[in-house]
């Protein structure tokens, strides 16, 4: 079974999103809770481009997209990500998995972000190597996947 597959199968219903939502004092619209599936679902940080292509046959403007994200990410339900090309992508904030910051992997042929968790113990190093210098927020390690190296 591939990942999407796994995300897809255990993507909550639409009303325990619609719950989710409410419980961060947000409407439970249609629209944002198409959009929350869609972030779910992908399992990685999402652009807000890719979010519209993966809604289907519910369409939803940008405007309505870009504003369900901020206010997604003003509550803490989704966090921000943006790993040097220059395109914001949103990633679920309240997931074990993500609730910490944790490194990405950008591939630069075809732009797949992927989450890396299991490197708290790099992130421990190297906050500790930076005490004197400042705050790491983020971590982007660049490079080419595996399916574009193949191909």
């Amino acid at each position: 079974m591939t990942r999407q597959a796994v995300m897809e199968a255990s993507a909550p219903s639409d009303s325990q999103l619609r719950k989710t939502l409410h419980a961060m004092n947000l409407r439970g619209t249609k629209a944002r809770v198409v959009i929350l599936r869609a972030v779910f679902r992908r399992g990685s940080p999402v652009s807000q481009a890719e979010i519209a292509s993966a809604l289907g046959e519910f369409w939803v403007d940008l405007s309505t997209i870009c504003r369900a994200l901020n206010d997604m990410i003003n509550v803490g339900l989704l966090r921000r990500v943006e790993v040097g090309d220059l395109v914001w992508r949103y990633e679920l904030a309240t997931d074990r998995r993500t609730i910490s910051e944790h490194p990405h992997f950008y591939c630069h042929e075809c732009g797949r972000v992927t989450c890396l968790f299991d490197f708290e113990e790099t992130l421990l190093a190297l906050r500790d190597e930076l005490v004197n210098v400042g705050t790491v927020h983020s971590l982007v390690l660049r490079g080419i996947c595996d399916e574009c190296g193949r191909s």
